[in-house]
């Protein structure tokens, strides 16, 4: 890891960032750009003419600098690690992203990640947001008291998956797809869904198995074109798509998961990493380890409007 080469984010580099979402581990932000047309002299750079304060006349195209914004920030989102025990250093995580998954994918089915610097007064600064955030009730409750780590240094830049004015994305945990080993023989539920069951009952305080709050991932790659259908209603009703939208997007998913071959990819590496169950598993084995991350990231799907013939799916460590 080359640390000349990585991009640095401080309180001079002029950019600001806008809250995004947050999970138990990192805060998602958004890149705000400086405005593509500058509005003073101390933007462009000219002298004032002192008699009466008028700028001189306004230079050809050719001799204007552009404000200029890196490449690398380009339809790009900064995560940031929070201040928790439980979570991992950035530099650590970005290791473990390069070393051991990156190589069981295809380069096209993760989402690009860059690691750059970032400065402790920037880091403050974002801080005291989340505490204006907390004050004014725009930042969840359950998310209070906890911030990014002053003392990281390191954040990621990861690819934008974001629904725009060109496109539509979803985005989901795929979780468990296929039986766990250690379930009971002619057990009715997967894991994923026992879990659920079971936290339904303990919170109801009556047996649930409805399953009304979430689909079986042994769903998706059931092959089963009604089971299929039923994921994608539940991904698709709480999103803002007009009706058309939401329509031609479920065809589309439902044609696309039981061919897919990230999921198929996925599916796969549970089964090779982790062939005993959580059970009787070695729970230092990296294999294990590696298997129990997969099951807990995020896929991404992103289909661009114009066209409508590219699905784009990817996967996010």
């Amino acid at each position: 890891m080359e640390s000349a080469a990585l991009f640095t984010l401080g309180s001079s580099s002029g950019l600001r960032l806008s809250y995004l979402a947050e999970g138990a581990a990192n805060i998602v932000y958004q890149i705000v750009h400086p405005p593509a047309s500058p509005s003073t002299e101390a933007d462009l750079g000219f002298p004032v003419d002192q008699a009466d304060g008028a700028l001189p006349a306004t230079p050809p195209p050719t001799e204007i600098s552009p404000l200029a914004i890196d490449p690398r920030l380009e339809g790009k989102l900064i995560r940031l690690r929070k201040d928790l025990s439980t979570t991992v250093p950035v530099t650590e995580s970005w290791d473990h992203f390069q070393n051991v998954v990156i190589p069981l994918f295809l380069g096209s089915q993760l989402v690009s990640q860059t690691l750059f610097k970032i400065s402790p007064e920037f880091v403050k600064t974002l801080n005291t947001e989340l505490r204006c955030m907390e004050d004014d009730g725009r930042r969840s409750q359950r998310r209070h008291g906890v911030y990014v780590d002053e003392n990281e240094g390191y954040g990621t830049l990861v690819s934008n998956m974001s629904s725009d004015e060109w496109s539509m994305s979803i985005e989901f945990k795929p979780k468990w797809l296929l039986q766990s080993p250690n379930a009971p023989e002619g057990s009715k539920r997967c894991r994923t869904c026992a879990l659920r069951a079971m936290h339904q009952a303990r919170s109801q305080g009556t047996r649930s198995g409805d399953n009304k709050n979430g689909f079986c991932p042994l769903s998706l790659v059931s092959g089963d074109r009604s089971k299929v259908s039923g994921v994608v209603e539940q991904l698709l009703g709480s999103s803002k798509f007009s009706d058309i939208d939401r329509m031609w997007l479920g065809d589309q998913l439902i044609k696309w998961f039981p061919q897919s071959p990230l999921l198929q990819r996925l599916k796969q590496l549970q089964r090779d990493l982790d062939p005993n169950g959580v059970l009787q598993a070695n729970l230092q084995s990296q294999n294990f380890l590696t298997a129990m991350t997969i099951r807990d990231c995020t896929l991404f799907l992103k289909v661009d409007l114009p066209s409508f013939h590219r699905l784009q799916a990817d996967f996010m460590y």
